[in-house]
């Protein structure tokens, strides 16, 4: 199946959370998606920035759990909205939802171009595809979107374990950190709030 629109979908999660990855991996296969699959990002963004340097058009889906808490989640925004290129952009969903119809829905964007109804509301039309859907992030352009990224030393990649076969049929390879890896990390205020967007609700996201 050929791959849907001109954008690629990169998962990101928790390198404890990559078994779970596998059957979104397979879910956007199945949508005539070739996701490329970052770990390790629950310890510092050098994996993400690596990402984001090398797939410029592209949507970031960040996989919420356990393992990846509400204050590195904030981390993790201020460092893609410091970073991020005009054709990307990023959403958060639960690792524990329903793969399936957040995939389809996915999908269903990239073939349209990832145009939203406004840049406030980018992948609003998400919200209705479970009730586990957590949160959708938006991120404006911002004057920092042109800077490059920051150096990624100590990126190192490896392959998650039960995708040995999916690999050769075309995901990227899997960006994960080391324990070396000293990049600076973009904290905010713990007391800022990311967008929530609910089941059902139509109205924009405020905030952003």
């Amino acid at each position: 199946m050929e791959p849907v629109g001109s954008a690629a979908v990169v998962l990101l999660c928790a390198e404890e959370d990559d078994l779970e990855l596998v059957r979104w991996v397979h879910a956007a296969r199945a949508q005539g998606l070739s996701p490329e699959v970052v770990t390790g990002i629950e310890r510092d963004d050098a994996p993400l920035l690596e990402s984001m340097r090398l797939t410029t058009d592209a949507l970031f889906v960040v996989l919420r759990s356990d393992n990846l808490g509400a204050d590195r989640m904030r981390e993790i925004k201020s460092c893609f909205a410091s970073h991020r290129r005009p054709a990307q952009k990023l959403v958060a969903l639960r690792l524990d939802g329903t793969a399936e119809a957040a995939i389809e829905r996915i999908a269903q964007q990239i073939a349209g171009g990832l145009r939203s109804r406004s840049e406030s509301s980018l992948l609003l039309a998400i919200e209705d595809v479970a009730p586990q859907l957590d949160r959708v992030l938006v991120v404006p352009p911002s004057p920092a979107s042109a800077r490059r990224p920051s150096d990624t030393h100590g990126v190192s990649v490896a392959a998650v374990p039960g995708l040995d076969a999916a690999s050769a049929s075309g995901s990227r390879p899997i960006a994960r950190a080391s324990s070396s890896a000293s990049l600076p990390v973009v904290r905010v205020s713990s007391s800022a709030s990311l967008p929530v967007v609910r089941a059902n609700d139509a109205a924009p996201v405020d905030g952003e």
